[in-house]
């Protein structure tokens, strides 16, 4: 192995072998402008457009993907425990299946996120039906419906995260969108939906799914959404995404929170300098890119027991 090969491995994620590397092009799909006079904050947002990133881990074995991809899982339930966005038995995150696209892996009810194992972890197909996985092969069935709508109605998304976690909660019963107060804020920029039920109490505990095509319908093509009254969604083409998503839109929800909590209204971020900060905080990339140092922190923290 070369020395440039190890040198690369320390950077990212100990537990897996580094991802290939692509760049990402300016937000004008032009050549950055050599002008000495315009920033690089402007030509590119944060700056790493004119770079080399790491991006997504490319597999030629769907098998190994597999097991790889239900370790980022893992992590990620790890992650929500972490940061206190799991509570009791609400809440799941669901992988779509890299062999059997109608299938789908799930956390068995009642096993707690932080000691969640590669291992737990159970397979469920397009009908609710647990057909592989752990030795708890218990499942939410109402809560899947709504997982398994979202992922029906978006065939790009591989993951789907929701949970009633504290500020999400709190700030979904406002039934309003989230203001541009931060430019963190700013990633959901024109995607997060808010859904409202038709009725104040919480979605319907049944298998057939009705209300939960409503939270797809609502959800159309964005990445988050606020569940009136129940919480957060988000959705994403990786693990990661999912996962950032989820952690930076609960911090924004706080956030607000804080903020309404003071007397005077909130400055708000113009529109237009919104959709600006988007380009480099809210797209698929960003969100997979934001999520490395957290999940190779959990990775760390975790040693090889989240694989087992």
């Amino acid at each position: 192995m070369s020395s440039t090969t190890t040198t690369t491995r320390t950077m990212f994620l100990s537990n897996a072998p580094p991802p290939p590397v692509k760049r990402l092009v300016p937000y004008s799909q032009q050549p950055t402008t050599t002008d000495p006079t315009v920033s690089r904050a402007t030509q590119g947002g944060i700056g790493l457009q004119q770079q080399p990133i790491p991006s997504p881990r490319v597999f030629g074995d769907k098998f190994e993907e597999r097991e790889y991809l239900k370790g980022r899982l893992v992590l990620a339930f790890r992650l929500f425990a972490k940061h206190n966005l799991d509570e009791g038995l609400t809440g799941h995150i669901t992988l779509r299946d890299p062999i059997l696209r109608d299938h789908f892996w799930a956390n068995p009810l009642g096993r707690p996120f932080q000691l969640m194992r590669r291992s737990d972890l159970i397979l469920v197909n397009g009908a609710g039906e647990v057909v592989g996985g752990g030795t708890n092969r218990l499942l939410d069935r109402a809560a899947y419906a709504m997982h398994h709508t979202v992922h029906a109605a978006r065939p790009e998304v591989n993951c789907v995260a929701h949970s009633h976690s504290l500020y999400g909660r709190t700030f979904s019963s406002l039934g309003r969108p989230l203001q541009m107060l931060t430019q963190e804020a700013c990633a959901f920029h024109n995607d997060v939906a808010v859904y409202r039920p038709s009725s104040t109490a919480a979605v319907p505990a049944n298998e057939k799914g009705e209300e939960q095509h409503h939270i797809a319908k609502a959800l159309g093509d964005k990445k988050a959404a606020l569940l009136q009254n129940q919480g957060l969604l988000t959705c994403g083409e990786t693990v990661e995404a999912a996962a950032y998503w989820f952690y930076a839109l609960e911090r924004c929800c706080q956030s607000e929170l804080m903020a309404l909590a003071v007397p005077g209204a909130p400055a708000l971020i113009e529109d237009k300098d919104a959709a600006s900060t988007y380009k480099s905080r809210g797209t698929a990339e960003m969100g997979w890119l934001h999520a490395q140092p957290m999940f190779e922190v959990m990775a760390h923290e975790s040693g090889d027991d989240y694989l087992q």
